[in-house]
């Protein structure tokens, strides 16, 4: 399983030079870092805004406007210490539809395919949809026609990882 450094530049008041890199582990909460800073940066007093100007790895989507959803970042690494899923679908569902819960990623991943007309025939499989076509029309299914409506309005691929759309 591949990994990715989760990592945030974290600062207070308008300055980012008032501020350092955290990695964002379970560990590291929204008080630590504040009192980090505080500690380290601001004699002590505490901090009344903090604000997030850089990020890495899978907390780059829990980013928004200098703001850094700390709520759903510590379900997110719940959900991650005991998902099934490699860190590369996480990343790829991620990559497409912004911050996301991984029960809501796992919900919506269908698996690994080599192009979207592989997973067009096997969902045709999987429902069973061609089954109800008359023997001698089965030959005419257009799957490279099929999968490119499916792509269009109901799935989404990303690096060969396959989802139901955000």
């Amino acid at each position: 399983m591949s990994t990715y450094e989760n990592r945030g530049f974290f600062y207070f008041t308008s300055n980012p030079l008032h501020g350092r890199w955290f990695d964002l582990d379970p560990d590291t909460t929204e008080e630590v870092i504040r009192a980090a800073l505080a500690k380290e940066l601001n004699n002590g007093q505490e901090i009344d805004e903090l604000f997030i100007a850089d990020s890495e790895g899978f907390a780059t989507y829990f980013c928004s406007r200098e703001c850094f959803d700390f709520a759903e970042w510590e379900d997110f690494l719940e959900g991650l210490e005991s998902t099934h899923l490699d860190h590369e679908v996480i990343m790829a569902y991620l990559e497409n539809c912004g911050s996301a819960s991984i029960s809501d990623i796992e919900d919506s991943y269908l698996g690994e395919w080599d192009s979207d007309e592989a997973f067009a025939e096997d969902l045709m499989e999987q429902t069973g949809d061609l089954d109800k076509l008359p023997d001698n029309l089965r030959y005419y299914f257009d799957y490279e026609k099929y999968a490119r409506d499916l792509m269009i309005n109901d799935f989404f691929e990303s690096n060969g990882h396959y989802f139901r759309n955000c």
